[in-house]
């Protein structure tokens, strides 16, 4: 892995998209693409499955977990559907928590305390027997420089609104109740009214500590990006970069290379877009675009190998 670009603070590496998709086959394409610092491993715990109490019996939990050898698997008692997901370890590959979008379980699979009403409202009360409605909108981050404190951004869609979403976000607290957490505050605005599309995801700054949020808007080519630092949220700051985006800003994705200096996104409808990333600055450049090829594209994935020279998209 190539060291952060020479920022305020220290030195490390780029990825974390993790927020996986309950897209069928590009589930382990691009379900989690992170590469951090090596000693950190806040992606080493898969989570995916269905309650057994669905339409096959056998169906639950399944965990694969990267600690011990290339993979173990097991499965467990899942407390919730899965529809948007996102899970974390800890730096040293320990299952803190995850959610659907709609509870927070902790690592005994059991709600976490004060963890239920995430992305409260019509749409929650509606689709949280099967999860929140979203492919790629919740993304669980480590707070910089605040040990054993975590932050889930989670996109909801505007109870005013239904065309428009809220970025919010929901702070955990890992140091209590024995180390299964709590959460501290839950459903605090970053975002309010906008047209977001479904492609949330994050890089780490060139500083090694902090994060850079990016939102894109729908219809447009705005991005808004904010930076998580141990103060909190800064921004959102605008990117207007490359071409439009139109009404099909959907059934895409959204990632960094591990190195943290290519931000690619992908739909059928929009193709493929790859632009240069200042990990530094925030700054995005040289935007190219590529079609996608092929009756059969109805919805695609990405993902880029760890040495960040090969990009590979599935179009089903």
């Amino acid at each position: 892995f190539e060291p952060a670009s020479p920022c305020t603070y220290g030195q490390g590496l780029a990825n974390f998209s993790f927020s996986m998709k309950k897209n069928w086959f590009v589930f382990l394409l691009f379900g989690m693409t992170l590469s951090l610092k090596a000693q950190e491993k806040y992606d080493y715990t898969w989570l995916l499955g269905y309650p057994p109490d669905t339409w096959h019996p056998k169906i639950g939990g399944s965990k694969l977990d990267f600690n011990l050898g290339p993979l173990d698997t097991s499965s467990f008692v899942i407390p919730f559907h899965f529809f948007a997901i996102s899970m974390i370890s800890n730096a040293i590959g320990n299952l803190q928590f995850y959610t659907n979008g709609c509870e927070i379980a902790n690592a005994n699979h059991q709600i976490m305390a004060n963890g239920d009403g995430i992305n409260t409202g019509l749409e929650h009360d509606i689709y949280c027997p099967y999860g929140y409605p979203r492919a790629q909108g919740v993304l669980s981050l480590p707070w910089p420089g605040k040990e054993e404190h975590y932050v889930i951004l989670h996109t909801q869609f505007n109870q005013d609104n239904s065309e428009v979403h809220d970025l919010r976000f929901t702070t955990i607290n890992m140091d209590t109740l024995d180390g299964l957490g709590a959460v501290v505050a839950k459903n605090q605005p970053l975002i309010v009214g906008e047209p977001l599309a479904d492609m949330l995801t994050a890089v780490r700054h060139g500083n090694g500590r902090d994060w850079w949020v990016v939102m894109p808007r729908t219809l447009s080519n705005t991005h808004y990006l904010f930076l998580l630092t141990p103060q909190g949220f800064q921004g959102p700051f605008e990117r207007d970069f490359g071409a439009e985006w139109d009404y099909r800003y959907y059934r895409g994705h959204a990632v960094f290379s591990p190195d943290g200096k290519k931000y690619i996104r992908a739909n059928p409808s929009n193709g493929l877009r790859i632009t240069d990333f200042d990990r530094c600055t925030g700054e995005f450049s040289n935007p190219i675009s590529i079609p996608l090829l092929g009756d059969s594209v109805d919805i695609c994935g990405v993902a880029v190998s760890p040495n960040s020279r090969r990009l590979y998209l599935s179009t089903g």
